[in-house]
């Protein structure tokens, strides 16, 4: 009984799955992407993102294990365009979101 207890409450708490992982794909992108992530946590979303160089298809890879519901893609091309791809994993569709404002609006995605 008692050593039961103990063990539960050793063992660790089991993570939620993020309502979006980053995925950055070069230096100023994930310079932005360290930049989301925090404003997203400021604002009460969990968020995930890969620190190291990995491809697109690996970073995604990544996001579908952890059970992301949506990925945020940014690379040096979208930094560029000044918007960037928001791919909803379990849809299976995808839509441009400019970046001003975009923590805001992902917040406020999250929270509805």
């Amino acid at each position: 009984g008692l050593e039961r207890l103990v063990s539960l409450m050793d063992a660790p708490e089991p993570q939620a799955a993020p309502a979006y992982f980053i995925a950055a794909l070069g230096g100023a992108a994930h310079r932005e992407a360290l930049r989301l992530a925090e404003a997203l946590r400021a604002g009460g979303v969990a968020v995930e993102m890969d620190h190291s160089d990995r491809s697109l298809k690996a970073q995604l890879k990544r996001a579908d294990r952890l059970g992301a519901r949506r990925v945020v893609i940014l690379g040096e091309e979208e930094l560029t365009r000044g918007e960037a791809p928001v791919r909803d994993l379990a849809a299976r569709r995808q839509e441009a979101y400019p970046l001003e404002g975009l923590a805001d609006r992902l917040i406020q995605e999250a929270s509805s």
